[in-house]
């Protein structure tokens, strides 16, 4: 049910030791659209709209187009702290208070997971419509974030793609997370020196949507 490549930090024993060589795999740039796994008896409720209060249809994205969308999120202690537990991470940087005092910010570290989850969330206005996340291309973790900061989300249309199926199109979707700032303000998500300091989720990934008139 799934197939993934992921890179994790690791801490090492001897601090002092050189890393191995770097090794990385050769990885296609994302998933292409004929293998992409669409359920086959998938049947578009007449209703669907109604239900989402979307009016966007697969048809009516256009790809380089980019929404930013308006809500923003806040992130507090609890929120992190419930989704590490309950996600059983038992990374000390997200959970223990007591050692992340001694390090320059002085509080624990979001989970990674938590901000994914807000940027889903939000990119809702204006996404309402697409009801199947079918790949995840590939994604960085550009920032650190912690609790108390606030979390806003843009999405850019990479590309489209008509499917086999006659109700159902791709979206492959870049979702950027911005951490206290609004995207409306956000001029370049990325420069030669790397990306911006408010950019917390670079994420690519892919979204079944409807077509109109289904």
């Amino acid at each position: 049910v799934l197939s993934w490549v992921r890179w994790v930090m690791v801490q090492k024993r001897n601090h002092e030791a050189p890393a191995p060589e770097t090794v990385i795999p050769e990885l296609p740039e994302f998933v292409a659209a004929e293998s992409l796994a669409v359920p086959a008896n998938f049947k578009l409720h007449n209703n669907l709209g109604s239900a989402t209060g979307g009016k966007y249809w697969w048809d009516d994205y256009e790809v380089g187009e980019c929404m930013r969308h308006p809500a923003g999120q806040t992130i507090n202690e609890s929120d992190h702290t419930l989704a590490t537990h309950l996600y059983q991470n038992n990374a000390r940087l997200h959970f223990d208070a007591h050692l992340m005092k001694s390090t320059p910010q002085g509080k624990r570290l979001v989970y990674g997971g938590v901000v994914i989850s807000a940027c889903r969330a939000l990119s809702y206005e204006g996404l309402e419509n697409a009801i199947s996340i079918v790949a995840i291309n590939g994604g960085t973790h550009a920032n650190p974030s912690y609790a108390g900061d606030t979390i806003y989300c843009l999405s850019k249309v990479l590309d489209k793609w008509s499917l086999p199926h006659p109700e159902l199109g791709a979206l492959r979707l870049r979702m950027v997370g911005v951490k206290n700032m609004p995207p409306t303000t956000l001029e370049n998500i990325k420069t030669t020196q790397g990306y911006h300091p408010h950019v917390v989720l670079d994420l690519d990934y892919t979204v079944l949507i409807p077509r109109k008139g289904n």
